[in-house]
């Protein structure tokens, strides 16, 4: 609703509230979890003694960890805020100050399930939830489960804005009407825009009554994008010898297992079909030799023309 009425400001001026209450929730849990923790008799040790991957969960280490680590770089919530900064200067220190907030809070979101894994058995990947509502009274908790919900709207916000301004910019204008510069001028564009918003939030809202797990649903959703461009935009930081040619073509082999990992990846016929922990570097493989090989091959081509 706020993205349809407020566009990019009304998702602004929401994320400022929902990292308020990140930054106030989060922090608070951890101190409370704390004190359990040292009143239960445990140290700073008990911690450590644990292996840091437990064991037979390296694949959903894999699985949890890297879709994270290397989707910041094709990020489209962050793009799109960057974008949107009232200059460099303020897209520069803005990444910045969130990156910090974020290793803060992150690393408080894993002590604090670190910890209630020692005071809560059998709590499993619930352990967080359970922690929130054994250890904090209701209204605390329910600050702490908003604030989840709050991480996933952040990002969910921003998406919604991207596929509604590709829509219009990369297919209603560049595409239909491209003879057009502004698309401002163009009639329909905020009816296409707005409509767009709504198709995206109904599909949305169907996936997730299929999908019960927020991580999941969220690392699952990044295979498709996160598969196909990788490859081709950091190749095309950090090599010169990549081509255009190339760059399309590693987005299509890429994209296609992206997207076969996540048709795997949610409920339905093809559910469970292969081990979609590992799907995700699969795709960056292959990905990466196509982008290779045909930049040189088209290197070569252009040598033997001049």
């Amino acid at each position: 609703i706020y993205c349809f009425i407020g566009g990019m400001w009304g998702a602004v001026l929401t994320d400022i509230a929902q990292a308020f209450i990140i930054v106030l929730g989060i922090p608070v849990l951890f101190f409370v979890v704390y004190l359990n923790f040292k009143d239960a008799g445990f140290s700073s040790a008990a911690l450590c003694s644990e292996p840091f991957i437990p064991r037979g969960m390296g694949t959903k280490f894999v699985y949890l960890f890297f879709p994270y680590l290397f989707s910041l770089s094709v990020c489209y919530d962050s793009f799109t805020k960057i974008q949107s900064a009232k200059d460099d200067k303020v897209a520069l220190w803005g990444s910045v100050g969130g990156g910090i907030i974020v290793m803060l809070v992150g690393v408080m979101c894993s002590g604090i399930g670190a910890m209630a894994s020692k005071l809560i058995t059998g709590a499993g990947d619930d352990v967080f939830v359970i922690a929130t509502l054994r250890f904090l009274p209701p209204a605390g908790a329910g600050i702490v489960i908003a604030s989840l919900l709050s991480a996933a709207m952040s990002t969910a916000n921003c998406v919604m804005l991207t596929l509604s301004s590709t829509v219009c910019r990369d297919f209603y204008n560049k595409i239909l009407h491209p003879e057009e510069e502004e698309i401002e001028r163009l009639p329909k564009s905020r009816i296409i825009s707005k409509t767009t918003i709504v198709i995206g939030f109904v599909v949305g809202m169907i996936f997730a009554a299929k999908v019960s797990n927020i991580l999941d649903a969220i690392i699952i959703f990044n295979y498709p994008f996160n598969a196909s461009m990788l490859v081709p935009l950091l190749g095309g930081l950090l090599w010169k010898g990549g081509t255009k040619k190339a760059a399309f073509a590693s987005i299509i082999v890429g994209g296609v297992i992206g997207t076969a990992a996540f048709v795997c990846g949610i409920p339905g016929p093809f559910y469970g079909l292969v081990n979609v922990d590992l799907m995700l570097m699969f795709a960056y493989i292959p990905s990466a030799v196509v982008y290779i090989l045909v930049s040189i091959g088209d290197r070569k081509k252009k040598n033997k023309m001049q």
